[in-house]
């Protein structure tokens, strides 16, 4: 079956992870294990595990020295969740690479000059949030409880493996127009290899400042956010990060790289050193306008 759109990649994705999930027989939440985790072994990759620069964690489909799929990953060079995100997204591309609908499909879309490492940064972002936490968990609680960054409290409790996985998922499922990222404080680092998206290089400052570290957009948003983008010291949400703010709404520009004021409504929230933040290009439906049909990709 020829995949046309990347509705249908990202479809396609989901269905490989869940029969992936079923077979794996876990009974636990999903979650980086070592050189020897199960879902490695399942997939017959071989995990390498050393010390990294500028970056988490990449894949190879072939390894010069063994010819087997590899995965490397530097298992001190971030916190937990990061490490966990990092395992899931690799583990993405290799189902990425092993399947030829979408390999096709990817392939297809190199050949129309489209953004190549974008798209498959994208597919495997989303591949790594669906092993941390399924995505019709996150349907359930929206349409229990309607959309709001606050959902993350509540989902972090019950999958406390990754929250850019959370913020991920809540992007993907949404309904309605908007923009969901996580912003770090720190020196902005950009990964210059082929494995992970990020931008092209530029002069930056070595000053710490409040970044954009992930952003997703709702399936019905055409528009993204740059990785890496600075947030402004005038900004509302560096208002959140400063003085660590439970819940802040307001209306500010979104942080596009190109500098772009385009002011929308958002929620923001510091949870645990970080900021969590939604900007609605469109007001999100209320619980009870909700349908299951709505969510269907």
């Amino acid at each position: 079956m020829q995949i046309k759109n990347f509705q249908e990649a990202e479809r396609r994705l989901i269905d490989l992870i869940e029969t992936i999930k079923l077979d794996s027989n876990i009974k636990h939440l999903y979650k980086y294990h070592g050189i020897n985790d199960p879902i490695g072994k399942q997939l017959g990759i071989e995990i390498k595990e050393q010390a990294l620069h500028n970056q988490y964690g990449f894949y190879m489909s072939e390894s010069p020295k063994t010819g087997k799929p590899t995965i490397t990953i530097d298992p001190n060079g971030s916190d937990e969740e990061r490490l966990n995100f990092t395992y899931f997204h690799e583990v993405a591309h290799h189902i990425i690479r092993s399947d030829d609908e979408l390999y096709s499909f990817i392939d297809e879309k190199a050949t129309q000059n489209a953004d190549l490492n974008a798209l498959k940064e994208k597919l495997a972002n989303i591949g790594a949030a669906e092993f941390v936490i399924p995505s019709k968990d996150v349907k359930e609680a929206i349409n229990e409880n309607g959309f709001s960054i606050n959902l993350l409290l509540e989902l972090d409790k019950k999958y406390p493996a990754s929250k850019p996985a959370i913020t991920i998922q809540l992007a993907r499922q949404a309904s309605h127009k908007c923009f969901v990222i996580v912003c770090e404080f720190g020196q902005v680092a950009h990964k210059e290899t082929d494995q992970i998206e990020l931008i092209e290089k530029e002069k930056i400052s070595n000053s710490k400042c409040l970044y954009v570290r992930y952003a997703t957009s709702s399936p019905s948003n055409k528009y993204s956010i740059g990785l890496f983008t600075t947030i402004s010291k005038k900004h509302l949400l560096s208002d959140v990060f400063e003085n660590k703010l439970p819940l802040k709404k307001g209306k500010d520009v979104i942080p596009f790289r190109n500098g772009k004021e385009w002011k929308e409504l958002y929620e923001g929230m510091y949870y645990k050193g970080k900021v969590y933040a939604v900007f609605n290009l469109e007001k999100p439906p209320s619980p009870a306008n909700l349908q299951p049909e709505l969510f269907k990709l």
